[in-house]
């Protein structure tokens, strides 16, 4: 499959040709002895995507096993979810993941009592990262109640704050990792068992490995330009296949 790669910034490229043979004077010796500046960023992405693209070929298989696929069967695509995943009466995080890779973070919480949590604290052994935000108001922020429970959910969808999150959870797996629910006055605090965990790297891998299989366009989400080896990949304009599901 040909991939036709994005990155975050408008990169410099410099492509050379020469037909027959001509006669060069000096200045066109001089000219040609300069090299080409290497571009880093594209080369960091290429690697990513023959990597990624290797991996799936054995990992895509069993790792499918761990999901269940909820089909769009009148538009296309649809959302895998993984089978492990905690039921709505359980506070907990997770990570829909696209039949064409995209995923997002999604928190679900059940108590007797609102918190209207509106974004996450994530502490990572001792550091912490903040998830978007999102106002009462937002479609992607859901409340509903039921026999006496009351349950909120956010959609965060932000490449860079929300993606990040989930990158560093699948990234850590051996560390103490305290997920807060905060709201303007209220929060519930919960701590990511190894089965928790497990399953937002599963979830991770199988976006990135769908990316790279299902998409003939890719672009890459840089966390730190001053670092541009650490991104994720996305499918192009970072957009579902599907409208993302906007209830518990």
């Amino acid at each position: 499959m040909k991939h036709t790669l994005m990155v975050m910034a408008i990169l410099p490229f410099f492509f050379f040709a020469c037909s027959g043979e001509r006669t060069k004077d000096k200045t066109e010796n001089k000219e040609q002895t300069k090299q080409a500046p290497v571009d880093s960023a594209q080369i960091y992405l290429d690697n990513a995507v023959k990597n990624w693209t290797a991996q799936a070929e054995t990992g895509l298989p069993e790792l499918l096993k761990k999901f269940n696929l909820e089909e769009d069967k009148v538009e296309g695509g649809g959302w895998y979810s993984h089978k492990k995943n905690k039921n709505k009466y359980k506070t907990h995080i997770e990570v829909p993941v696209s039949t064409n890779g995209y995923f997002y973070l999604k928190t679900n919480y059940c108590g007797d009592d609102w918190i209207f949590h509106n974004h996450l604290v994530v502490n990572i052994a001792g550091n912490q990262f903040y998830s978007s935000s999102l106002e009462s108001f937002s479609d992607y922020n859901v409340h509903d109640n039921n026999g006496g429970y009351v349950f909120e959910s956010l959609h965060l969808t932000a490449p860079l704050e929300d993606g990040y999150i989930v990158n560093l959870i699948a990234a850590n797996q051996d560390k103490e990792i305290t997920v807060r629910f905060k709201g303007d006055q209220k929060t519930k605090d919960i701590t990511l068992s190894k089965d928790d965990k497990e399953i937002i790297l599963d979830c991770f891998l199988l976006s990135q490995y769908l990316s790279v299989t299902k998409n003939d366009s890719i672009q890459n989400i840089v966390f730190n330009k001053d670092r541009p080896s650490e991104f994720y990949l996305v499918p192009k304009g970072n957009y579902p296949t599907a409208e993302i599901k906007k209830t518990n």
